[in-house]
């Protein structure tokens, strides 16, 4: 049995972790902490990442006689060029000091949204309030499952702890 410590609070994130686990069958334990990232509200390019690993590196010390692994997931935005998009960044940390980080896909933001990150408004605020306004039901449905990050945090999760379970026989 793995004992994992997790690094949020955040019920996405929480249940994309647990969501992972379960899919890949794996035997776990696991403990929640509320982790600050260090890394801005809105979080961009390299912050993001490095939240994830603040987080993930944060939970393990919170329980390092408890947990073999800490969990960490950050969402925040990458702009690159002329573009700004959605992406979320999972990192895990050993007892033995290894880090693995890993990605999302990602997804180019409106520009209404764009302009709302660089004014500093919140944009999960702005995209609350645009799922409403999309027609028909399915495509409500699916607009709100990917811009609402779960999508998102739900692949970086599967994406590190897939790279952990699998180092020793593929890395």
């Amino acid at each position: 049995m793995i004992h994992i410590a997790i690094g949020t609070k955040s019920q996405y994130k929480f249940s994309a972790v647990l969501r992972v686990l379960s899919e890949l069958d794996v035997d776990y334990s696991y403990t929640t902490f509320a982790v600050d990232s260090g890394v801005s509200e809105q979080p961009v390019n390299e912050e993001v990442r490095a939240g994830s690993v603040t987080r993930a590196m944060g939970a393990l010390a919170m329980a390092p006689d408890k947990s073999d692994l800490g969990i960490g997931v950050e969402f925040g935005y990458l702009r690159d060029g002329q573009t700004t998009k959605m992406i979320c960044y999972a990192s895990l940390a050993t007892g033995d000091g290894r880090i693995y980080t890993e990605h999302s896909s990602s997804l180019e933001l409106p520009q209404k949204m764009v302009d709302a990150l660089e004014r500093g408004v919140s944009v999960h605020t702005l995209v609350n309030e645009s799922i409403d306004k999309v027609e028909g039901r399915q495509l409500s449905r699916a607009y709100a499952f990917v811009i609402t990050k779960r999508r998102f945090i739900y692949e970086s999760c599967e994406n590190v702890l897939l790279r952990y379970l699998l180092n020793d026989f593929l890395y």
